[in-house]
């Protein structure tokens, strides 16, 4: 698998769907399951820590724009 650190975010997200999808069909060896879900995880927490950080920059913009 390419390194997820270097994919955009819509790339991650799909990827993610691709996983819960492969999850979901319940066809996994067991350490492929694990395997799938332990990058599902480190997916998740990218996108999350993404958002927090744009979360940020609008919640500046705003204030900045307000004059807080």
């Amino acid at each position: 698998m390419r390194k997820i650190e270097n994919l955009t975010f819509e790339q991650k997200l799909s990827l993610l769907d691709k996983i819960v999808k492969e999850l979901d069909k319940g066809d996994l060896s067991l350490e492929a399951v694990f395997e799938k879900y332990k990058c599902g995880v480190e997916l998740c927490n990218e996108l999350s820590g993404f958002i927090k950080e744009l979360e940020g920059k609008v919640e500046y913009i705003e204030s900045s724009f307000k004059g807080d």
